[in-house]
């Protein structure tokens, strides 16, 4: 069915503007009968004292010696167009589809260079109780905003390198907005705020090695998965999914990792209260609503002939580190943010972490760091 937009005139600037093939509610309900109501979300608030007064300066300089693996793993993977050995990678897929559900499973949301939350995150996810070694993945932006971009790269790949097979990194739109200009040697960035990029360049003169660590993340990251597909239904991305001029062109596995479903993939966002959104390709961070989603998830368990029930991204940033969209009730999806946000007027350290729940709604940890407002940047 082609799909007609109706007039723009009329809209408010700040609409979202819809399509015209909207069915009614009681046949839509009818037809999306089978799949359950979600449950509510377990919310934990967990204050983690022992990071409270850590001074950032000093862990930042205990980074620095992950450098010689860290660049010796991206110089190889960048040389081969490989990407480092990470859990649920298969060859050089960046849609990945697991065939089984690790037990102790965890969710990092965006991360943005704030070091401190990272090591905090994974310090917890360390420590909680389980028979088995936790499996993380991280919901990409690991750099920008916070100043510690550097530091937290060295700190994920670290990870990555020495838990060979536990640690997945998805790839976000700040991850894949970094670009190197060889004939001048200095980076420019697609997305705002670009605070690692203009590191990059500032420091190129007196660490010039920083100029090949640039240009082996862009290589790398460019061939990191983008979307995870679980079993038991459900998946993780950074941003959004494929919208519905998309998904008319999606008929198989390889479709789904198109330069358009990746971007997508990362930098779509969700509407809160819309059921159908207009894609607007004039912008790379286009709205989809909860039955733009709904179509998706429909469409990729055909293809994928396994349930796509919930999704867990990140890419957004809510004031309480996690969101959970009341309107997508027959496919929910979960928000967590792992970075500490500062709002005028208030101080925000807590961060969100999600623990894996097999059949449904995975659970929520807001990681309280305590941390002086001095600390934050």
């Amino acid at each position: 069915m082609e799909l007609k937009n109706r007039e723009t005139s009329g809209f408010n600037p700040d609409e979202t503007k819809t399509v015209s093939w909207t069915p009614s509610e009681d046949s839509y309900t009818a037809i999306r009968a089978r799949y359950p109501r979600p449950v509510q979300l377990e919310v934990f608030n967990i204050p983690l004292e022992k990071f409270s007064f850590y001074p950032l300066s000093q862990l930042a300089r205990a980074t620095l010696r992950y450098e010689s693996e860290v660049y010796a793993m991206l110089e190889k993977c960048a040389s081969a167009g490989t990407v480092p050995d990470m859990a649920f990678v298969s060859g050089g897929n960046r849609v990945l589809i697991a065939d089984t559900v690790p037990e102790n499973l965890w969710f990092i949301g965006d991360v943005h260079g704030d070091l401190l939350a990272l090591l905090a995150a994974v310090d917890y996810i360390d420590n909680y109780p389980a028979e088995t070694a936790p499996v993380i993945v991280f919901l990409g932006d690991a750099c920008d905003r916070v100043n510690w971009g550097y530091e937290t790269l060295l700190t994920i790949f670290h990870y990555i390198i020495t838990r060979p097979g536990r640690v997945l990194f998805l790839a976000g739109n700040h991850d894949i907005e970094l670009f190197y200009n060889k004939r001048y040697d200095v980076f420019y960035p697609g997305v705002i705020p670009a605070d690692f990029c203009e590191w990059l360049n500032l420091n190129i003169g007196k660490k010039p090695e920083l100029s090949y660590f640039g240009q082996w993340l862009i290589g790398v990251m460019a061939r990191m998965p983008h979307v995870l597909f679980l079993p038991d239904g459900t998946f993780a991305a950074h941003g959004g999914v494929p919208h519905i001029d998309l998904q008319r062109t999606i008929h198989s596995v390889m479709d789904l990792d198109t330069i358009n479903a990746r971007q997508d993939f990362t930098w779509a966002r969700f509407s809160p209260d819309e059921a159908h959104c207009d894609p607007n390709r004039r912008h790379k961070d286009i709205a989809l609503g909860y039955r733009d989603f709904d179509a998706f998830c429909e469409l990729a368990e055909e293809i994928l002939e396994q349930p796509v029930l919930r999704m867990i991204h990140g890419h957004e940033h809510p004031v309480r580190q996690w969101y959970d969209y009341p309107r997508y009730r027959e496919h929910p999806i979960v928000t967590i943010n792992s970075h500490r946000m500062v709002i005028p007027g208030a101080e925000l350290t807590d961060i969100a972490v999600a623990r894996h729940r097999a059949g449904g709604a995975p659970e929520i940890h807001v990681l309280d760091l305590t941390v002086p407002a001095s600390y934050v940047n």
